[in-house]
């Protein structure tokens, strides 16, 4: 299962075939890997390249530690860096779920302001990485 930070990468995803895609809706994700078929399955979380995207895996990963990110990595970032926007630099917040790799993209993206929209992320690019995330936890 795939669970998105938006509603609208969710649409794009239905298409795939032998792919449950399901919006986290931000963070409210906490309540979806709170069902408990939920707890059965292998989730695999695509969130938006930003400090929000890491703190809602953070806490998805409270709740389902064996959450996988996916497109939530500095390749991604780099693929795609013109498309991404400027917000304010915030503080880093501490995360204790993150990856040290996730943690240091996280740190990153919260000082300098950057974000990337899962929306951006250019389609192929996404379903190649999404198909071989599947794969991967159906393994």
């Amino acid at each position: 299962m795939i669970v998105c930070e938006n509603a609208e990468t969710v649409q794009v995803l239905l298409d795939l075939p032998g792919v449950m895609a399901l919006s986290g809706s931000g963070y409210a994700i906490s309540g979806l890997l709170e069902v408990s078929w939920v707890q059965a399955v292998p989730i695999l979380y695509w969130g938006d390249l930003d400090a929000d995207g890491f703190r809602i895996l953070d806490r998805a990963r409270h709740h389902h530690p064996r959450v996988r990110s996916v497109l939530m990595d500095r390749r991604t970032f780099a693929a795609h860096r013109e498309l991404s926007v400027h917000v304010e630099p915030r503080t880093p917040v501490t995360t204790t779920q993150l990856t040290d790799a996730e943690q240091s993209l996280h740190a990153d993206l919260a000082t300098t302001g950057e974000r990337l929209e899962q929306e951006r992320i250019e389609i192929g690019f996404a379903v190649a990485a999404l198909r071989t995330a599947v794969d991967d936890a159906s393994a």
